[in-house]
């Protein structure tokens, strides 16, 4: 069967079926929630909120000094390994 075509061998205008195995695969998951969603059934997907454009600056910003967090910690950890290979103890917090 092809997309949009029911097993009785009509078509649903506007909405795409997934019969075949190749779109189920090429769709996966996302796809069966979404015809689910449009056949009726709500709670096949969630409705979330698209941040504002400041709202996602703002987050950028948090996930920028994350970034740069995890990068001092890793850098601090290689310099502690490297010192050690050396036979150098680093001290507590470098």
């Amino acid at each position: 069967m092809r997309r949009g075509q029911l097993r009785g061998g009509t078509t649903t205008p506007g909405i795409p079926t997934l019969q075949t195995p190749e779109d189920r695969s090429v769709g996966g998951a996302g796809a069966v929630n979404l015809e689910s969603y449009l056949r009726g059934n709500r709670n096949a997907m969630s409705i979330v909120a698209v941040p504002s454009h400041l709202q996602e600056q703002q987050r950028s910003v948090v996930r920028y000094r994350e970034q740069l967090m995890r990068n001092r910690r890793r850098a601090e950890a290689r310099g502690r390994a490297l010192a050690l290979t050396q036979g150098i103890l680093a001290p507590a917090g470098w």
